[in-house]
């Protein structure tokens, strides 16, 4: 009986362990979030000796997100970002507004592309017996995409068919625009 104790004990806190790390993981994810308010504490305080220290140190911890932290601290302070900085930004916005044209170039298969819409699949299935004999099974398909900053398009599929001893109990389909 000592034995299982112990073992409940261990598995016990390899959960928690593993529950703390998946709960500790999105406040690394969300780092820029804390960059964003240092940065506002920085600048309200009119310290731009500890706006460009914290700028340099984000830059260089989450080079991946360079372009958003450089944004972010544009629309901080515009006045104290550096000229490189500024130049990078620029550069940034007209290479994505060219790449934006060059889509659009393309005629229909700008709204068609695959590459540009985000799609979700899930499926799900049952089945029990016993006094009974009971099956399930439901599909969802779900696409969208931003065109720009003012039109996002939804597209949801959904269906869902149930059957008790070979006799059809649910079947519903649904499609929805937006």
């Amino acid at each position: 009986m000592e034995l299982f104790s112990n073992a409940k004990v261990k598995m016990r806190a390899v959960f928690a362990a593993l529950a703390l790390t998946i709960v500790a993981t999105p406040a690394v994810a969300d780092a820029p979030k804390g960059v964003a308010d240092m940065l506002k504490t920085a600048a309200a305080a009119d310290d731009k000796a500890m706006f460009d220290t914290l700028l340099s140190s984000a830059l260089a911890t989450w080079p991946k997100k360079r372009g958003e932290i450089l944004a972010l601290a544009d629309s901080i302070s515009h006045s104290w970002m550096e000229e490189s900085h500024v130049e990078e930004l620029t550069q940034a916005k007209a290479a994505a507004e060219a790449a934006e044209a060059a889509s659009r170039a393309r005629g229909i298969i700008y709204y068609l592309d695959p590459k540009l819409w985000n799609g979700q699949a899930q499926l799900g299935a049952n089945a029990s017996t016993g006094d009974s004999d009971e099956q399930g099974l439901s599909v969802a398909l779900s696409f969208d995409r931003a065109f720009g900053s003012r039109w996002h398009h939804s597209l949801d599929f959904k269906f869902d068919m149930a059957r008790n001893n070979g006799a059809t109990t649910r079947q519903k389909f649904v499609a929805q625009y937006e």
